[in-house]
């Protein structure tokens, strides 16, 4: 079981709304965040070096975190990225390849204010910056609710449109919503993605769950004291009576007393 925390953000950004407010992260305090790791001696590395790791049942050094940054909103190149730059870190952005160049079409229906997406020319920028772009649907469905063609198309089209776009692999996913289900983790392991991100809390990984890799959620609201907790266990809050479960089957599969549970642990 490899343990390295994998930093979820959305937007960095001061919210415009108040139903914003989990999913913008204030361009101050996220360089609060960013400036922590750096004097706590933090190691940002790449999401593929976890998954080298995690493919090879090795630990990270105790300081190691990934940042990743759900949706392809344009302030992860117009805001994050020189807030990365000053302390020598790089992230991970997963884009809503069809909407490069347009704006966040999904939220408007639930009111939220629009937002520019990230352009052609701002994802070749970070990648030439050394970030890592990875797939996030083509139109960000809830994959679980599509025919399995569609969500098929969703997941490859995604991927295919991405590479040409940038002229490199695109070999990281991440569900929007964190919705999946065997079939859909199928569909991505079938597009040829070497692995994929949930939302699921936590900051321990196992070979079985490279395609559901855990996730620790920054919102919008966290103070730098959660924003510290959130990096050493992977939560802010004493986890309910289901979460605690989760934990313990966690351990038992790691030890080879319970068969794994998928696509759930």
């Amino acid at each position: 079981m490899t343990s390295c925390p994998i930093l979820m953000y959305h937007a960095v950004a001061r919210a415009q709304s108040s139903v914003e407010d989990s999913l913008c992260c204030d361009p101050q305090t996220f360089a609060a965040h960013m400036d922590y790791l750096h004097r706590h001696g933090y190691q940002v590395v790449p999401l593929a070096r976890l998954v080298r790791a995690v493919h090879a049942g090795e630990d990270l050094p105790d300081r190691c975190v990934v940042v990743t940054l759900d949706d392809g909103l344009d302030c992860s190149c117009v805001t994050a990225l020189p807030i990365f730059e000053r302390f020598g870190f790089r992230a991970t952005v997963f884009v809503v390849s069809g909407l490069v160049g347009r704006t966040n079409e999904w939220l408007r229906p639930a009111g939220f204010p629009s937002r520019s997406m990230l352009s052609v020319t701002d994802l070749r920028s970070l990648a030439a910056a050394g970030w890592d772009i990875g797939s996030h649907t083509a139109s960000h469905p809830w994959l679980s609710k599509l025919a399995p063609e569609a969500a098929r198309a969703e997941i490859g089209d995604s991927k295919a449109r991405l590479e040409d776009m940038l002229g490199q692999p695109v070999v990281h996913f991440a569900y929007p919503y964190g919705d999946y289900t065997a079939a859909v983790r199928d569909f991505v392991v079938e597009a040829g993605y070497a692995a994929a991100c949930s939302t699921r809390w936590g900051r321990r990984h196992t070979k079985r769950q490279l395609f559901a890799l855990r996730r620790v959620e920054i919102n919008g609201q966290d103070s730098l004291l959660q924003f510290a907790v959130k990096l050493r266990i992977g939560t802010h809050h004493v986890p309910p009576l289901a979460e605690a479960r989760s934990l313990v089957r966690q351990g038992l599969e790691a030890i080879g007393c319970l068969q794994p549970r998928y696509p759930a642990d």
